[in-house]
């Protein structure tokens, strides 16, 4: 690169799949291709059980850029990676959640509707619990990589929603987004001072959505 060259930021990824599941190994081997394609150096990271979801967290915790968990979402609160992954988030982000909640299902994924993937701010690393389904991981991934930057944006200048600061490790699922069984319904209430965010609007009809209709 020659002098005054702009270089694009440098990107880093840790993906952990749930160990001994055969699909969220797969599934992984998915998202380190989108990953890969977006231009991220990843490395595999092992999940053994929800309680490994904690030492992950604080091990990648502003080092990664992103920190994709694969497999565990389990109805059963005690057993599940996303509920776990919730403790450990300072942001959460409920327009982010509510696509990857839509993408799930647009593919067929139906058990989200109980076992609810999760996203939010680990310090500056972007966490995410996802399904251990192949397709779901590719239309997720696919979704998210490219709104990057605009998150990194609405980051650094508080404009998540919540703000910054809101939620803490430690805090609950309860901040308004889709949760199991249910959907986002944004009200007047929802929105942010100074303009909405790309993740606060509603997501485009695509014409594969039309023919479902």
């Amino acid at each position: 690169m020659t002098a005054g060259q702009w270089q694009p930021p440098h990107r880093s990824a840790a993906v952990a799949p749930l160990g001994g599941d055969s699909l969220a190994a797969h599934a992984a081997t998915t998202v380190h291709e989108e990953l890969d394609s977006a231009g991220f150096d990843t490395l595999e990271a092992l999940l053994p059980d929800v309680a490994g979801v904690g030492p992950l967290c604080d091990a990648f915790a502003d080092s990664a850029d992103l920190l994709v968990l694969i497999g565990g979402l389990s109805a059963d609160d005690s057993m599940d990676v996303a509920g776990a992954l919730s403790q450990f988030t300072d942001t959460p982000l409920p327009g982010l959640q509510a696509i990857i909640f839509d993408s799930a299902r647009r593919h067929g994924a139906n058990h989200v509707l109980f076992t609810a993937p999760w996203v939010g701010w680990v310090g500056t690393t972007l966490a995410i619990a996802l399904p251990a389904d192949e397709a779901v991981a590719a239309s997720v991934m696919s979704e998210i990589l490219p709104l990057y930057a605009d998150l990194l944006d609405q980051r650094d200048n508080g404009t998540v929603p919540g703000g910054p600061g809101f939620g803490s490790r430690g805090g609950s699922r309860g901040w308004g987004g889709p949760q199991r069984g249910q959907s986002e319904d944004k009200g007047a209430d929802d929105e942010q001072p100074g303009g909405a965010s790309i993740l606060q609007m509603p997501r485009p009809v695509t014409p594969d959505d039309e023919g479902d209709a």
